[in-house]
Order: C-alpha cells, then structure tokens, then sequence
C-alpha cells in the first residue's frame, strides 16, 4: 500500500511539473472558463472564490502546487458541496490570479468556480 501510494504521489507530482511547464499565456487560452461562474476581474480587484473537490489528501496537495494560499473549510457554502466532498475558498490576491483560476478550472475534479458572498 505504502509503495502505491508513494508511486501515485511521485506521478501527480511529475505530472504537475509538466503541466506547469505551459507558458501563462497557453494556460490562459486553454482555460475553461464556463467553469468559472464570475467575471473575471481586472488586476487589482479582489473577489473572493470558492469551489468543491474530493475530500482526498492527494487532491489537496495537487491544488496546493497550483495555489498555496487555498484554504479547505467544512461549510457546503454556495457551491453546496456534497457527501465526500469539501469546500475551497481562494481570492484573486496574487499578481498571477488569472492562471491559477485556469489551472483549478481545467481540473477534472472541479465542476464550478462560484464567487463567495460573505453574508
């Protein structure tokens, strides 16, 4: 089990590192944007965010190479994150905000990119 897991890890890992070899600008053209439920705002503009996906370890890091200040919380939220699932909450405060939207849009696992309303 402990080879398996380390051999899984070792391949996300690679796989990670030439996903992020794509230029900014491939990233960006190749993003799905429908997944991204908001406009995507101009530099400067913080708009808070927030998405579900599988409450797996593996997962977690993998978004963690993309953006390390995500932070993970138990609330559904607006997304309504359902059984074995946990929510995501990110804003647009980094200078790259527009490829790491990208990045988390283009994963499979991530159905939606909703903005967060803090009521």
């Amino acid at each position: 089990m402990g080879r398996l897991l380390n051999s899984s890890l070792t391949l996300l890992i690679f796989l990670t590192g030439i996903y992020s070899c794509k230029s900014p600008k491939s990233i960006t053209e190749n993003c799905q944007t429908k997944k991204i439920k908001f406009e995507m705002p101009k530099v400067g503009q913080l708009v808070d965010y927030e998405f579900c996906i599988p409450d797996n370890e593996t997962v977690w890091k993998e978004l963690m190479l993309i953006n390390p200040s995500l932070k993970r919380t138990a609330s559904k939220g607006r997304s309504n994150c359902g059984k074995g699932k946990v929510l995501v909450l990110g804003n647009t405060d980094n200078k790259d905000y527009k490829i790491m939207l990208c990045k988390i849009a283009n994963l499979d696992y991530v159905k939606e990119v909703n903005q967060t309303f803090w009521e």
